[in-house]
């Protein structure tokens, strides 16, 4: 609602352009209604409102939006923000520089890009986020290396037992299946354990220094888990699968 800053404005600071949340704080149900209302702001100045902007992250995405408003005041100036179109950045940043020196001689020249900024913003989240994959990869890896040893020592164990059921007729997928299906269970019995525990601690723990963020959903969780249950059943079937096709004539030789 309402309006930009005049083009040309009076030496004497008038106008405030506020954000939603500004009218949240002073209870003001329309933006229209928030328009040439007057309000003091530091200073013991009074100032009228011109215009109202939508909510924007003014701060860290971790925080939530609060009550703000953009003042003009030559005096209070210290960036100048700028769109630029170049491709000899290294020299329209020397242009800018001796530009700088004519208007702020005393104070030091310093660009940065916004592109950087929105990076340094997230990059705390960024790296979480690489040591959270990293530790997964890490406890996937060892646990199918735990997992693949003990399909293997189960069926070495069993491997006789398998040579009989095969002479008596049994087929692979009864066999595989007989070797895999313990393994299995435990593994359904992993993610009923897991799932709870990993949502409680992202979803209601983690996510929660972010007041700006989206919820685990239950598409999430699937495929997490189906993404789980196939590295777990490839590792076990593989092994499973070997064993059953595997020649009785070998085990049973002494028998």
């Amino acid at each position: 609602a309402g309006r930009n800053f005049p083009e040309h404005m009076s030496k004497n600071e008038e106008y405030i352009i506020v954000n939603e949340q500004f009218l949240v704080s002073f209870d003001l149900k329309n933006p229209a209604d928030a328009l040439e209302q007057i309000f003091v702001v530091e200073g013991g100045k009074e100032l009228r409102v011109l215009g109202v902007v939508k909510d924007f992250n003014y701060v860290s995405i971790r925080d939530k939006i609060e009550s703000f408003f953009f003042r003009y005041d030559p005096d209070k100036y210290v960036y100048a923000n700028l769109k630029l179109n170049s491709t000899e950045i290294s020299a329209t940043l020397g242009k800018l520089e001796n530009t700088w020196k004519t208007v702020a001689e005393d104070d030091k020249f310093e660009a940065r890009f916004l592109n950087d900024e929105l990076q340094d913003a997230l990059v705390s989240f960024i790296s979480m986020v690489k040591i959270f994959g990293f530790m997964g990869l890490l406890a996937i890896s060892i646990s199918c290396l735990g997992l693949l040893a003990m399909v293997v020592f189960d069926s070495e164990n069993r491997i006789k037992e398998m040579g009989v059921r095969k002479v008596l007729g049994a087929s692979v997928f009864n066999i595989a299946y007989s070797l895999s299906g313990s393994f299995v269970k435990l593994l359904l019995i992993a993610v009923v354990i897991a799932v709870p525990i990993t949502y409680f601690f992202f979803d209601k723990i983690f996510l929660r220094i972010h007041h700006y963020r989206d919820n685990i959903g239950i598409t999430e969780i699937v495929l997490g888990v189906l993404a789980i249950l196939v590295i777990g059943f490839a590792t076990i079937i593989s092994q499973a699968i070997k064993t059953a096709l595997s020649n009785p004539v070998d085990s049973l030789k002494y028998e």
